[in-house]
């Protein structure tokens, strides 16, 4: 509690001492030293939150561009998908055609996360 207390201590006379400095610079006249106490403070209370906002917009915005990419793949996989399992039901491809395909998607690492879980596979096979 002690140590929490110095430091806290610390903070303060770090953070408030050129305040002090400054305002009793400032009732000498001497405006000039009280901008110069101050000027650094003022630098890191304006920048710092503006660096971290411009940082979390550039986030903002790099995300939303992720995320419509996604939606234009997901919709290809989902026509894609479509339009070959209509393929297939025309040509009359079976049950065995439907093993040998998740098989094939089991050995590449990109499509096992979108086989069915083994519960899903015993009612295909």
């Amino acid at each position: 509690m002690v140590r929490v207390v110095k430091k806290l201590s610390l903070l303060l006379l770090v953070v408030v001492g050129p305040v002090v400095r400054a305002a009793e610079a400032g009732n000498d006249g001497d405006c000039k030293m009280a901008e110069a106490e101050l000027m650094t403070w003022l630098v890191l209370a304006s920048v710092i939150p503006l660096i971290i906002n411009l940082t979390t917009f550039v986030l903002t915005i790099l995300t939303i561009l992720q995320l419509r990419k996604m939606k234009n793949i997901t919709e290809s996989i989902t026509s894609s998908t479509h339009w070959l399992s209509r393929s297939a039901i025309r040509v009359g491809i079976g049950a065995t055609a439907k093993k040998a395909l998740l098989d094939y998607a089991r050995t590449k690492e990109e499509l096992k996360m979108l086989i069915p879980t083994a519960t899903g596979d015993k009612k295909n096979q």
